[in-house]
């Protein structure tokens, strides 16, 4: 259920990170990163891999958001991703998130069951003009927990 994401920003990536959820929905998940001076570029844009790094938690909270109740039989992680930097960030960034409409019931049964499971998720990228600064494709990986 999507009141599940909160909880699902206890991640110590995002923690470290400083993301907070700036939406979501069943199928999407934004989360909002205010940079620190430590995030940006010397031409004071926002560095190319903590913008992945706000969109890989986005891509991993969107899934883990709805299996936390079967942690204990799964776990989960991206097993992949292909980004494409559009154009440099200035300013907050919002990573949004998305999973197939339809996703949810199969992305909780296999996590029940401890299946794995291949999750597709689409990440894009605003900066602060809300102009698309990043395009992802992730595939967030549903497996067994590890004995």
């Amino acid at each position: 259920d999507a009141s599940s994401f909160p909880d699902s920003l206890q991640i110590p990536w995002a923690k470290f990170l400083g993301a907070t959820i700036a939406g979501h929905s069943p199928n999407t998940l934004s989360l909002k990163l205010d940079p620190k001076p430590e995030h940006l570029n010397h031409t004071g844009s926002v560095n190319a891999p903590i913008q992945w790094g706000v969109g890989e938690a986005a891509a991993v909270s969107i899934v883990l958001g709805h299996i936390l109740p079967y942690l204990k039989s799964t776990h989960i992680t991206v097993k992949g991703a292909t980004l494409d930097y559009v154009r440099p960030a200035w300013g907050a960034v919002i990573a949004k998130a998305e999973i197939e409409p339809g996703a949810v019931p199969q992305i909780i049964e296999a996590a029940k069951n401890g299946d794995s499971m291949d999750i597709p998720v689409k990440v894009t990228n605003y900066d602060k003009e809300e102009r698309v600064v990043m395009n992802a494709q992730a595939t967030v990986a549903i497996r067994p927990a590890r004995a």
